[in-house]
C-alpha cells in the first residue's frame, strides 16, 4: 500500500482541484449501520457508451482498460483506512479515468455519439433538479 500512497494521492488532489468537481454524494446508513457513499444525483456514464458497434480491437483495448482499473477500484474499495466520503472520491476518480481511457479508443464518429447522449443526459438530470415555478393564483 506505501508504494501505491503518492499514486493515491495524486488522483485525490486531481479529483478535488478539478474545476467542475461536485461529489453527487451524501452519507447514507448502510445495511449493518455503518455508512456508505450514496449517490443523490443518479448518472450511469457506461450508458453513455451503449449502443455502440465495436470492433474487435477496440474490444480487446476496453477489456485491458477495464482489466487495470479493476485492482486499484478493488484495492481503494476494501482500504480501511479510509473514510467513506475518500472512499466515493477515489472510485468516481478512477471511474472518470476509465471512461476517459475508454473514451480515447472510439472513433471520431463514436465520440460524437457519445457527446451527444452526455449533453442529453446532463441536460435531463438539470430538468429533474430544476425547481418547480409556483402556479400564480387568479384574483390578487
Amino acid at each position: 500500500m506505501l508504494k501505491q500512497a503518492p499514486f493515491i494521492f495524486t488522483v485525490i488532489a486531481l479529483i478535488l482541484l478539478h474545476p467542475g468537481f461536485t461529489t453527487g454524494q451524501a452519507l447514507a446508513p448502510g445495511p449493518s449501520g455503518t455508512h456508505s457513499v450514496k449517490r443523490t444525483a443518479p448518472s450511469n456514464p457506461q450508458n453513455d457508451f451503449a449502443g455502440l458497434t465495436f470492433t474487435d480491437e477496440q474490444k480487446a483495448k476496453i477489456a485491458q482498460i477495464q482489466g487495470d482499473m479493476k485492482p486499484r477500484m478493488d484495492t481503494v474499495a476494501k482500504d480501511k483506512n479510509l473514510t467513506p466520503e475518500q472512499k466515493g472520491a477515489m472510485l468516481d476518480g478512477y471511474h472518470r479515468m476509465e471512461q476517459q481511457q475508454i473514451f480515447a479508443v472510439l472513433t471520431p464518429e463514436q465520440q460524437t455519439e457519445v457527446r451527444k447522449k452526455i449533453v442529453a443526459r446532463r441536460s435531463a438530470e438539470r430538468e429533474k433538479t430544476k425547481p418547480q415555478q409556483p402556479v400564480p393564483r387568479g384574483g390578487y
